[in-house]
């Protein structure tokens, strides 16, 4: 799980870098939306695990978020 969450925040950051410092046009446009579509599959994942996983898990998972 801890792979899926270092991947999600190296492709943000990706993401963020390509779409601050790279001038638009469409290819830039299609790989940002490729990299936000694969941010969004691997927050899923994250997500549905989270549901799965028992009540004290869940709660720390909130707290690392800042949630709680």
């Amino acid at each position: 799980m801890n792979d899926l969450i270092n991947d999600i925040e190296k492709l943000q950051k990706v993401t963020d870098t390509i779409s601050k410092n790279i001038p638009w046009n469409l290819h830039v446009a299609s790989c940002l939306d490729e990299l936000r579509g694969l941010i969004k599959e691997k927050q899923k994942s994250v997500t549905e695990f989270e549901k799965q996983a028992p009540t004290h898990i869940q709660d720390l998972c909130n707290q690392l978020r800042g949630a709680i």
